[in-house]
């Protein structure tokens, strides 16, 4: 990207200014053998002089498909180290033995870059919605105010991130969240431990950083040794060098603009996050949303049983609070994932498994079972009124996906086990 006409330009200039010493070519050596000479002395001039990091860096396909070209003297180009902010990161290391890269700065001392070198992961906003089997389904971001991004590394290609602070710039994950604190003020790495408050029961905490990280990776390996970690992304916590998106919020759904974003292309300054595998397919709730169609049956019919008893086992055992329809995904080959996992080891709650509130609200209705939550209160709503007929999400209820409607000790492979070693 860039380097090679770097090195060629490189090297005409040092053979103009150095003196190659190749024998002349005699009526013994003859001219193929000179040729010959002179390719080998050039070559060892390249070996000596290409710097020892020229070499391009193993890349994901995804990353190497997104990661923006570059050349080493375009305007505008600068490093994660020189630049204040940046409008396109780019995952290429800057190439050994060069200064590094420097637009000038403006009249406020700062340095404005069009792309930079060095980030660690390419920051995007999630989109609004995604296209499964030709329609756009919506993409809900979660409650919690988060900040939620797509993003891509060199080695991982497709990830999410998630970080419940430690941004700067105002960054909110939409113009109706909160503002991502600046500081991790609670858990951070930069406290001192008599400094730091101590961890709660649950992860994913708004404005909490160490605490969730260390929540969610336990959960993640307790999942993996329950060989259940097909039911759920895997996830693993990394420092970013990076600069937050730009282009801001994006559109509302009737295509009106929002405010101006005033975090884009501010540096993510070794910020700690939370990365996820990226998973497939979209929201039962978002997709299923629109009723027994025949596109939704169809994807229906394709759910795979086994992996929707994995996850209801995943639920269970370890005492998932807020499995709704939003964070239960399906692909358009029928395969599910449950995702967003920081309600874990509370009282159970979870669509996939009957009896709870979650599951009810399909079933028979959010009127019925939250009335209470509706405008006026319990006073104007409740008693709920039952719907009619249960919404499509109630199918992926686990006793629909197993013989007799039953798991009782044929648990998962590996889950067993489990068990017996704790």
């Amino acid at each position: 990207r860039g380097l090679g006409a770097s090195l060629v330009g490189g090297l005409g200039a040092m053979a103009a200014s150095r003196v190659l010493r190749v024998p002349r070519p005699t009526a013994r050596t003859g001219r193929v053998s000179w040729l010959l000479c002179f390719a080998a002395h050039v070559a060892i001039l390249s070996k000596q002089f290409v710097p020892s990091e020229a070499a391009p860096l193993p890349m994901h396909p995804d990353a190497a498909a997104l990661n923006p070209a570059w050349r080493i003297d375009e305007p505008g180009l600068g490093t994660w180290e020189t630049c204040d902010t940046c409008e396109q990161c780019v995952l290429d290391p800057v190439p050994g033995g060069m200064a590094l890269p420097t637009p000038e700065p403006g009249t406020d001392g700062k340095v404005r870059c069009k792309k930079c070198l060095g980030c660690s992961v390419i920051l995007t906003r999630l989109q609004p919605s995604q296209p499964m089997l030709g329609k756009d389904v919506k993409i809900f971001t979660g409650a919690s105010g988060a900040a939620v991004l797509k993003g891509v590394t060199a080695e991982k290609g497709s990830v999410f991130v998630k970080t419940w602070c430690g941004l700067a710039g105002g960054y909110r994950q939409t113009p109706r969240n909160q503002e991502i604190p600046k500081t991790c003020a609670k858990d951070g790495l930069h406290l001192r431990e008599d400094e730091k408050s101590p961890c709660g029961d649950r992860g994913g905490i708004f404005g909490w950083s160490e605490c969730n990280f260390a929540f969610l990776n336990a959960l993640d390996s307790l999942a993996l040794d329950a060989n259940l970690s097909s039911a759920t992304p895997r996830t693993w916590t990394e420092t970013m060098r990076s600069f937050l998106p730009t282009g801001g919020y994006g559109a509302h759904e009737d295509n009106s603009e929002f405010p101006p974003d005033p975090s884009g292309g501010t540096k993510v300054d070794s910020v700690r996050a939370q990365f996820y595998e990226p998973a497939p397919g979209v929201s039962v709730e978002a997709f299923f949303g629109e009723g027994a169609t025949d596109r939704v049956l169809g994807v229906a019919r394709r759910i795979k049983h086994d992996q929707v008893v994995k996850a209801a086992v995943f639920d269970l055992l370890f005492s998932e609070q807020d499995r709704h329809g939003q964070n239960v995904f399906v692909s358009e080959d029928g395969d599910v994932v449950v995702l967003d996992n920081e309600g874990s080891f509370g009282p159970v709650n979870s669509m996939l498994l009957p009896g709870g509130q979650k599951f009810e609200i399909y079933r028979i209705g959010y009127g019925a079972v939250c009335c209470g939550n509706l405008p006026g209160g319990k006073p104007k709503n409740c008693p709920g009124k039952q719907s009619e007929t249960s919404a499509p999400e109630v199918w992926v209820d686990y006793r629909c996906h197993i013989p007799g409607r039953f798991v009782g000790t044929n648990l998962p492979p590996g889950v067993e086990p489990f068990f017996a070693a704790g």
